[in-house]
């Protein structure tokens, strides 16, 4: 089994967002972050990065407009399977770890893979609750609101049944917030957390995020995380934390 990373472009935010209220003023790369796992039963893409529309008419995409995304063509999710001899086509299933733009905007370029979502992130990012603030503002329906072949998940799922790729519930940062949990024959346990945890400051000082749509959830979402690490001996791959980013091995290469 392999795990490449995949780089999805990058926002410059006030990291305050991040830290609930600490470290206002002080500005922060935020990269963008989506992986494919190589199992012996297929190709699993967990989030799709950006959607196409962010490039050919940012001003008609509400997340360009609002937060000034940076994305180039090869930050797409084609143009990095290309670079890896593949295609959407080549792609099995894909997870959305929950549905906002930066991580559910490439869903429209995979129409034959089984998408995997939370029901009530799909529920909540239809219908988003009015005084979710930001957290309704990164929905933007032209992502997911697509006639693919979502399957809709109530709880903890193993992907392939071999306990080798596992999801788990992590709401917070959204209502149905999901992490992926691999275990890598000579990597070990790694977990990609995406939005359940931005920063690796967040999870060892318990320090909430700003867009969340509820504190206790991803307070119990941080403890359930520290909890596998403790006993799996995992390995934490945070949501948008650019130092640890930029020490992943990213695709060509790969974890295995």
């Amino acid at each position: 089994m392999r795990l490449y990373a995949f780089f999805g472009g990058y926002e410059i935010a006030d990291k305050s967002m991040l830290t609930l209220g600490r470290d206002l003023g002080v500005p922060v790369k935020i990269p963008f972050q989506y992986f494919l796992i190589e199992h012996p039963q297929g190709r699993v893409l967990f989030d799709t990065g950006m959607n196409p529309v962010a490039l050919t008419d940012p001003a008609s995409y509400p997340p360009t407009a609002q937060f000034g995304s940076q994305v180039t063509p090869g930050d797409l999710a084609p143009a990095r399977l290309a670079a890896l001899g593949l295609t959407p086509d080549d792609v099995n299933i894909v997870v959305n770890s929950h549905l906002h733009y930066d991580h559910a905007g490439g869903n429209c370029q995979f129409p034959h893979a089984v998408f995997l979502v939370q029901y009530d992130e799909m529920q909540s990012a239809m219908c988003p609750e009015p005084w979710s603030g930001l957290v309704a503002e990164n929905y933007c329906r032209r992502d997911f609101d697509l006639p693919l072949n979502y399957q809709f998940l109530r709880g903890d799922y193993d992907v392939y049944g071999d306990g080798r790729l596992r999801l788990i519930r992590t709401p917070g940062h959204t209502r149905g917030h999901q992490s992926l949990v691999l275990r890598l024959d000579e990597s070990g346990v790694v977990v990609l957390a995406q939005d359940a945890v931005y920063l690796t400051q967040s999870l060892e000082q318990l320090i909430l995020a700003t867009t969340c749509f509820d504190q206790k959830a991803m307070y119990e979402s941080y403890v359930r995380l520290r909890e596998i690490r403790r006993l799996e001996n995992a390995g934490i791959i945070p949501g948008h934390d650019v130092a640890v980013w930029e020490s992943l091995r990213q695709a060509p290469l790969y974890y295995d």
